[in-house]
């Protein structure tokens, strides 16, 4: 997962581990593999999410929360009935997708102008994107659809306000871009 952050530094890499707990008769114990966790998310911030199966009810469960907590999600997932599976990694889908994205790289031979930013939201099964307009900060926000930069003056996140936060993480097919070089459509 790490190699891949490294390779895609655009992208928002994560790691599903599902299992029981039981970890240590026929390899790694669990010391070490909460360590892999904490070890990825030092080094690139790769967040490691844990589902407990099945059988996890015979092993201490605090050797999954171990993992959720040094891998910097803190929830252990609960699938013990295959039926609830699916639906507990839409849960992670849906804490993993976040609402904060990293500026990408600006066309070469131009810098960052913060008013000449624009931030899209195609739904899924369209091909017609959406502007979302630009905020101050997370107050001005309010109730309304939008976008802010972490810090105004040295902007390298754009984060998205609650109402399109939860439109966005609701919509499995939605794309995002970020587009330079025109004034950024205010709210």
């Amino acid at each position: 997962a790490t190699a891949y952050q490294d390779a895609h530094p655009t992208h928002k890499v994560i790691l599903v581990l599902a299992g029981d707990g039981g970890f240590g008769s026929c390899g790694p114990d669990i010391d070490e593999i909460s360590d892999w966790a904490a070890s990825a998310l030092d080094y690139n911030g790769v967040r490691t999410y844990v589902v407990s199966v099945q059988s996890a009810s015979h092993y201490p469960p605090e050797n999954l929360q171990m993992i959720a907590t040094k891998g910097g999600t803190e929830i252990v997932y609960d699938a013990t009935d295959i039926s609830d599976f699916q639906a507990k990694i839409e849960e992670i889908r849906a804490a993993a997708l976040g609402c904060d994205f990293e500026i990408p790289p600006v066309p070469s031979g131009k810098g960052l102008i913060p008013g000449e930013v624009n931030f899209t939201y195609t739904p899924g099964g369209s091909d017609v994107p959406i502007t979302l307009p630009r905020a101050d900060d997370l107050a001005d926000c309010g109730d309304q659809p939008g976008w802010y930069f972490d810090n105004n003056a040295d902007p390298t996140k754009i984060i998205v306000c609650p109402a399109s936060c939860a439109t966005i993480q609701n919509d499995t097919e939605a794309e995002v871009a970020v587009a330079f070089g025109c004034a950024s459509v205010a709210n």
